[in-house]
């Protein structure tokens, strides 16, 4: 379970990361990042010398999550 809170940590790190890296850039960009999903996987392909941190801290933060997530389960 700490595993996974964790990870979640690192998500959440990484994601609001994306988000500042977003608004720096414009506030449309920003905004959109706010609304959904796609837009944060768009900036990321764009400007990927810009986010490559916080894609590398969601990542983790994603597989610490799973990981977590798979001991916890009973056998």
């Amino acid at each position: 379970m700490i595993l996974f809170l964790i990870g979640v940590g690192f998500f959440l790190f990484g994601g609001i990361g994306l988000l500042i890296a977003e608004f720096k850039e414009s506030i449309i960009w920003g905004l959109f990042g706010l609304l959904t999903q796609v837009t944060h996987i768009m900036f990321a392909l764009i400007h990927f010398d810009k986010c490559k941190k916080n894609l590398a801290y969601m990542l983790l933060g994603f597989v610490l999550s799973f990981l977590g997530w798979l001991f916890a389960q009973p056998l």
